[in-house]
């Protein structure tokens, strides 16, 4: 590490580095307060030190966006009264004092972030406001073709409370840019803009536990999927990636700034994290390198001061003082660290795949109970056995309180179905003579109490012997599946379990995905849903239909690719499948929707938009279409061989005992544990047969499955 630059200078709030007249050269302007407003200065280079802009009101928030062709780079301010404002150089060597583009927004701008969102190339701007609104603001053509007028698209108050953080990127690697909208309390939203349609749709959301201090974006391994770097006061620092918790890292101080990028210069990206007791730390995939002895750092930046090509590291020291280091990597100041993201998503266009990532379960520890964790490759997710659920490790094993365990071969596992585990032991049933004899003794004690009081009354007891007669409902939708009454039909059942490749549930009325799990490759769900509600439209159209097609099935594709649709009363199932489905699991669908639409009838009714309220859809896909055969199961072979009773369920105890014994792999797919079978000559036995005794194991808890993690949690 070598110190290039150190400035002191007067005090200020706000610090920002960019290359603004594209000379090679990095500037870092600094925002301060004064009496007539807040003056934005440059203070490197020096020979760049008179110009700058000054603004009449106090500004929060400061970017860099390129929102015309001619123009350039600009700078982006947004300040307290509400106003944007974007200035450009308009030729000269540096900001025009005259500021002619801006608008007015009716609360204090916090927080301003660029981003390409209608694929236009040019950058919108994305504000949040003190009063929860998000407004993107655009640049329109004005006359004779000129790119002269900007005006604001609300989302309206996407929170009770204030903005605190907006950043934009690509978050789904569907080359669409969005962005996402934090607020006080830890609650994050991810946004996209549907240009075709002029209209927001909500990705996802997740949270964090305390307030959060900071927030970047950064593609850190380089597969076109920007992940999120959340820092808070508390000192923790949690990265997400498609809305899910990827690692949590904790560090010594609150959290005041970061940034990602090539801060060492070997081309690869690294995440850089300050605190406010003056230290910072450079965080690879596994390891970390910390530098201490500063106080209050804030405002980190990476920029070339130099002109040489090669990054250095810029950041401010209680808001006063100015430093930039150069750094080259040095392994022996690293250290082992929880690993930032446990698995790579994809691979950068014209590269090849890299190979298959082993992560290191010898430095990963369950922050719960201080386990070790295991590594599921299916989900690319750690599990602890332990708790029993999906976490995000930690490094370092600390001394906390352990859960207690759950004995699995006395009480059955949780994930079982008809599993004897049960949190609370239910009351024993007692029979109708110790009922009347329970009656008897309470009678007495009360005759005895009205005789002691001197009332000699006969008391007189009725007795209600009419019972109300039992209502059988219509249909049965609310009880689960049994696939072992009829080892025929569940076998059939369970082969057309196994053409599904994505559930995607609907909004009837606005083509909002209102929740989706996919068993394969990843799609679009925004796309899918879209295009689906486009052709249900049009076929109503070309038809000449007025009334909902409710109750009725539709089928799309061709052959090895079919997409079934069921349509309810507010929502509508759509299922990508490989072959057409049977009637049984058509019937299940249509039981589904009922149960479905009766837990949510008001959420659907009223729907705004905001889809967390239907995560509790995966339980009645468990429940109606046993969709947790299609879950990475966990094979339990000595229950297996003890349970073993008729020569098929022997033949496959025996293969699967022989197969484990020659992998390292502890969770597999059904299909998997299928194709097992069929490759061992020695069995001869029909699909059939093979899934009459999967159906035995899964439904006694030795395939134990493994759900998917929540996607708000790990």
């Amino acid at each position: 590490m070598q110190q290039t630059l150190e400035e002191v200078t007067q005090n200020f709030h706000s610090l920002l580095t960019h290359d603004f007249n594209v000379d090679g050269i990095s500037e870092i302007m600094a925002a301060r307060l004064g009496k007539g407003g807040t003056e934005v200065s440059i203070i490197h280079p020096k020979h760049m030190a008179n110009y700058g802009v000054k603004i009449n009101e106090k500004i929060n928030t400061m970017c860099v966006a390129q929102t015309s062709l001619d123009r350039g780079f600009e700078l982006v301010t947004g300040d307290i009264k509400g106003v944007v404002r974007i200035n450009c150089r308009n030729g000269k060597p540096f900001f025009s004092k005259d500021i002619k583009d801006g608008i007015r927004l009716p609360s204090a701008v916090l927080r301003a972030a660029p981003g390409d969102m209608n694929g236009n190339k040019l950058s919108e701007i994305v504000v949040g406001c003190a009063n929860g609104e998000v407004v993107m603001i655009e640049r329109i053509p004005g006359k004779k073709h000129r790119w002269d007028k900007i005006r604001g698209f609300s989302l309206g108050k996407i929170y009770q409370q204030p903005v605190n953080n907006i950043i934009t990127g690509d978050f789904n690697g569907n080359g669409q840019t969005g962005f996402i909208a934090g607020s006080k309390d830890g609650m994050f939203k991810e946004i996209e803009f549907r240009p075709q349609l002029q209209k927001f749709d909500l990705i996802g959301e997740f949270r964090v536990e305390t307030e959060p201090s900071f927030c970047l974006s950064g593609d850190i391994d380089r597969d076109g999927i920007s992940e999120v770097m959340v820092g808070e006061y508390s000192g923790k620092l949690s990265i997400f990636k498609r809305n899910r918790l990827m690692s949590v890292h904790n560090l010594d101080g609150a959290i005041t700034s970061g940034a990602v990028g090539d801060v060492d210069n070997d081309r690869q990206l690294e995440v850089v994290i300050g605190t406010a007791n003056g230290s910072f730390h450079i965080f690879r995939q596994n390891t970390m390198e910390s530098y201490e002895g500063y106080s209050n750092i804030n405002d980190l930046r990476i920029g070339d001061l130099n002109g040489n090509r090669l990054n250095d590291l810029v950041f401010s020291i209680d808001k006063r003082r100015v430093v930039a280091f150069s750094f080259m990597r040095d392994k022996s100041r690293e250290k082992p660290n929880a690993e930032l993201l446990p698995y790579q998503s994809g691979t950068p266009a014209g590269m090849k795949p890299p190979a298959p990532h082993s992560p290191d379960i010898t430095n990963n520890f369950c922050p719960n109970c201080q386990s070790q964790v295991r590594f599921i490759e299916q989900y690319r997710r750690w599990y602890c056995y332990s708790c029993r659920q999906y976490v995000a490790p930690v490094s370092k094993q600390e001394s906390v309180t352990r859960k207690p365990q759950i004995d699995a071969q006395t009480q059955g596992s949780p994930y079982s179905i008809g599993s004897p585990y049960e949190p609370y032991p239910p009351y024993a049933a007692q029979s109708n003579g110790q009922t009347q004899k329970g009656i008897e003794k309470v009678k007495s004690k009360v005759e005895s109490s009205l005789a002691a009081m001197g009332e000699d009354k006969e008391i007189e007891w009725q007795e209600d012997k009419e019972q109300p007669a039992e209502v059988e409902p219509e249909a049965n939708y609310f009880l689960p599946l049994d696939l072992e009454a009829d080892p025929e039909a569940g076998a059939e059942f369970f082969n057309d379990i196994l053409k599904i490749r994505h559930v995607i549930l609907i909004h009837a009325q606005s083509g909002v995905p209102l929740f989706s799990q996919g068993f394969g490759k990843d799609i679009d769900v925004s796309l899918t849903s879209g295009f689906l509600s486009a052709v249900g439209t049009f076929t109503e159209e070309m038809s000449g239909e007025t009334d909902k097609r409710v109750g009725v099935f539709s089928e799309i594709g061709r052959e090895g690719f079919w997409i079934i649709i069921y349509e309810g009363e507010h929502s509508k199932t759509a299922l990508l499948v490989t072959e057409k489905l049977g009637a049984l699991l058509k019937k299940r669908i249509k039981f589904f929707m009922n149960e479905f639409e009766a837990k949510y009838k008001e959420a659907l009714l009223n729907f705004t938009g905001f889809i967390s309220t239907f995560t509790g859809a995966t339980d009645l896909l468990e429940k109606h279409l046993r969709l947790e055969y299609l879950y990475p199961l966990k094979p339990d072979i000595k229950r297996m061989r003890l349970t073993a009773i008729t020569q098929n369920e022997k033949k496959l105890a025996k293969t699967y005992t022989e197969f484990l014994t020659k992998t390292e792999n502890e969770v597999f797919y059904v299909t998997e544990l299928i194709d097992v079978v069929y490759k061992n000559s020695e069995i001869n036995l029909s699909k059939e047969d093979v899934l009459i005794v999967l159906i035995k194991y899964l439904e006694n808890g030795m395939l134990i499955p493994l759900p998917p993690p929540p996607d708000d949690a790990f």
